[in-house]
């Protein structure tokens, strides 16, 4: 129920705080601190459909829906990333890392712990951050990483009105260690 509150109260001031923001095509300092709080909030939900998508009790429809939702929280569905959940972290496409979970015969443990956000670069209607953080699988195989997070300023459609808002994406992944 905590959860569910602190996620209202931030989405209630992301919203607000975009209202302000697209009339500038940039980001308050405020908003910025929200939106490093989202990107953390993003990533805990890409890793939630991971841990959701290696249950072998799933239902292949939902793991279909479960997949199509984590694609969603990407800009692009054709990202190229490392194989974290392997040992060798090859480079796989997102599609294909969702897909080989999906066959998974025993359901994953993840937990994230993260060390830092922060701005890399910004232009008129878009910010690139930089998320750092340690992925823990199973208890036993520990990865520390680095992660795009993208906030572009975007159009979106409501009705017969097109208006301009921030929309949030997870990005590329590179394995530190």
């Amino acid at each position: 129920m905590k959860a569910l509150y602190i996620l209202l109260l931030l989405t209630a001031q992301l919203l607000t705080a975009q209202s302000a923001q697209v009339r500038t095509n940039t980001l308050s300092a405020k908003a910025a601190e929200a939106y490093a709080i989202k990107s953390e909030s993003k990533v805990n939900e890409f890793y939630n459909y991971i841990e959701i998508l290696s249950d072998p009790r799933l239902k292949q429809d939902m793991k279909l829906h479960t997949a199509k939702e984590a694609m969603k929280l990407f800009q692009s569905e054709g990202i190229v990333i490392p194989n974290i959940i392997d040992k060798v972290h090859r480079d796989i496409t997102l599609a294909d890392l969702l897909e080989q979970i999906s066959s998974y015969k025993n359901k994953l443990s993840i937990k994230v712990n993260f060390f830092n956000s922060f701005p890399e670069t910004k232009s008129d209607g878009r910010e690139d951050w930089n998320l750092a953080y340690e992925v823990e699988i199973n208890g036993r195989l520990t990865v520390t990483v680095t992660q795009k997070f993208h906030i572009v300023l975007e159009d979106k459609k409501f009705g017969k009105t097109v208006q301009k808002v921030w929309n949030t994406y997870l990005g590329e992944i590179t394995v530190i260690q």
